[in-house]
């Protein structure tokens, strides 16, 4: 199945470097109560799916569903492969599904590193490189996923409810199911449990090879703002890189995350 993808503001026609982004993709965000939802996680780039990627016990911290009454731990039980699992919302309301990614190392060559994090927007990154005669060497980077999808179940919404802890994360303060094409959109980034300024965030949507993207930076209390202007699949991404902490393998610490749900037809 091909996912739907961003609408945001920009007609995007660059070429993608790689296969950045991970998201949550259920087989429908608004399900009946009582009837199982299939999730599916894919790779890809400006929310267009490179391909499947399986459940994977090793490199999962954390798997969770959470419900208006209660959390369910998905990673027991959960069996390697695809699809990713599949959850069964027993009662109306907000569903979310949050996934924890354990690290994983790579090293990219020194063009193709800063080519990345000119993509990215991270021209901390590629000052602070600068800075140290460090252009022309490879980029030694650790990486963590944080991931989130929100169905909506028997047509009732609800709060997104409080934070789930994880290392970066896209915090929606009103319910996203409950926008109609034209509203807005506010979010919180969180690094660590604490609010994140200056950073990027992306709100992507996709009609065929149509992609539109807008960004924004958080502001002093990491928010930003967006108007979803088209119905379907919305992605909301961010990536934070900061020097590694502690860790010989790796120059760079990378903490991506991203925030999958659909805005109804009017």
């Amino acid at each position: 199945m091909r996912p739907l993808l961003p609408l945001l503001a920009l007609l995007v026609s660059l070429p993608a470097l790689s296969a950045h982004d991970y998201w949550i993709l259920p087989k429908t965000f608004a399900p009946a109560v009582g009837k199982p939802v299939v999730l599916r996680l894919y790779v890809g780039d400006r929310f267009e799916s490179e391909g499947e990627r399986p459940f994977d016990k090793k490199a999962t911290l954390k798997f969770v569903h959470r419900s208006p009454s209660g959390e369910k731990d998905l990673a027991k039980g959960a069996k390697d492969g695809v699809p990713l699992g599949e959850i069964t919302p027993a009662e109306a309301g907000l569903h979310t599904v949050i996934l924890e990614r354990d690290s994983r190392l790579i090293t990219l060559a020194a063009k193709k590193f800063t080519a990345y994090l000119k993509e990215e927007s991270l021209g901390a990154v590629l000052a602070d490189r600068e800075k140290r005669g460090e252009t022309g060497s490879p980029g030694r980077e650790r990486y963590w996923r944080s991931l989130r999808a929100i169905v909506r179940a028997g047509g009732k919404g609800g709060s997104p409810g409080k934070p789930f802890g994880q290392r970066l994360e896209l915090v929606p303060l009103t319910d996203p199911t409950a926008l109609k094409p034209g509203d807005s959109l506010e979010v919180r980034l969180l690094f660590q449990g604490k609010p994140l300024a200056g950073a990027t965030v992306s709100a992507l949507w996709r009609e065929a090879d149509k992609v539109v993207r807008r960004q924004a930076v958080t502001d002093a209390g990491g928010k930003v703002s967006f108007r979803l202007d088209k119905a379907g699949t919305w992605l909301i991404r961010a990536l934070h890189m900061r020097r590694a902490v502690e860790d010989k393998a790796a120059d760079w610490e990378s903490f991506w995350s991203a925030l999958t749900f659909a805005v109804a037809k009017e």
